[in-house]
């Protein structure tokens, strides 16, 4: 018989941490240039640097591709693992039929074929987006791996925006936060050094400010529910979970977008603020959003009281 026989979990176990890979091969790159713009005394050579990113986005779109196989896998075996084999019977492992052999031991489906496998068999097919982006990244893996094409430019976006469609695909729209974070507090940093949820939440909103700056406002939309074109403001939980890091990161909004609303919503921890409208007491600030815990103005981060 045929031991060892994978699940759909063990499939979607292997594929998020590769994601989550992927994401800080990228998205880190974007926020270690900002930092670097920060402290510099002079301008930084912005081209040498991605020329020396690209390596580590090659990795990346590598990571991402290996990814949505898993997942296109776990979809297959969570109607029948054994829909992953390929092959006649007759190029089946060596006795196979006379002794236990590991379901690894056998020949799996080519990627090239996953796409077709799955739309047969799951209740679900694949939308047309995810069949286009799947074939993008299969090339541009095949290119990495199999030739040296000095004409492949990868950028940032490229990788995150590819994550987050594979991510509202598999697990539902705006889900990708709740998946890092999680990845962030189960990291080997963390259990080593017994980080705590703050540094989790720093880590993550600078990654997630970053993202929403590089998306096109109709991907910061679809990805995170975020409207780039509102006015954004401090969140008080996530600026008191990064005030060791003297951090404010600036991820609410009004809910709803009115002049007198009195809601503020925040995307990085999902959380709703009541607010005061009231102009802020620093001169130079034309902030009018205040928290009605203490007044802080959630542009400027002032405290009235």
């Amino acid at each position: 018989m045929i031991t060892n026989i994978p699940t759909e979990a063990d499939y979607e176990n292997t594929a998020f941490p590769l994601l989550n890979l992927a994401w800080e091969n990228a998205i880190n790159l974007a926020v270690c240039l900002d930092e670097a713009k920060q402290f510099a005394s002079e301008s930084i050579p912005e081209k040498d640097y991605w020329i020396a990113c690209q390596s580590q986005l090659s990795t990346a779109v590598s990571l991402v591709q290996q990814a949505t196989e898993f997942l296109l896998k776990a979809r297959i075996a969570s109607v029948s693992p054994y829909l992953l084999i390929t092959g006649p019977p007759r190029e089946w492992p060596k006795g196979c039929n006379s002794s236990d052999t590991p379901f690894a031991d056998f020949y799996a489906i080519d990627a090239q074929d996953l796409i077709r496998a799955h739309d047969t068999v799951a209740a679900t097919r694949l939308p047309d987006g995810m069949k286009i982006l799947f074939e993008e990244m299969r090339k541009l893996r095949n290119s990495i791996m199999h030739t040296v094409d000095k004409r492949l430019k990868l950028e940032v976006k490229q990788v995150v925006a590819a994550i987050l469609e594979i991510s509202n695909w598999s697990v539902g729209s705006c889900k990708w936060i709740e998946i890092r974070r999680e990845h962030i507090e189960h990291s080997p940093n963390s259990i080593a050094y017994e980080a705590s949820s703050d540094q989790a939440t720093y880590f993550l909103a600078r990654e997630m400010m970053k993202a929403v700056d590089i998306l096109d406002p109709t991907e910061a939309k679809r990805f995170f529910g975020f409207d780039k074109k509102q006015r954004r403001y401090i969140c008080p939980e996530c600026a008191s979970d990064c005030g060791d890091f003297e951090f404010q990161p600036n991820l609410a909004f009004l809910l709803p977008n009115e002049p007198s609303s009195t809601n503020l919503h925040c995307f990085l921890c999902g959380n709703d603020f009541a607010v005061i409208r009231k102009n802020c007491p620093e001169d130079d600030c034309k902030g009018n959003v205040l928290s009605s815990d203490d007044e802080c103005c959630l542009t400027c981060f002032t405290t009235s009281q």
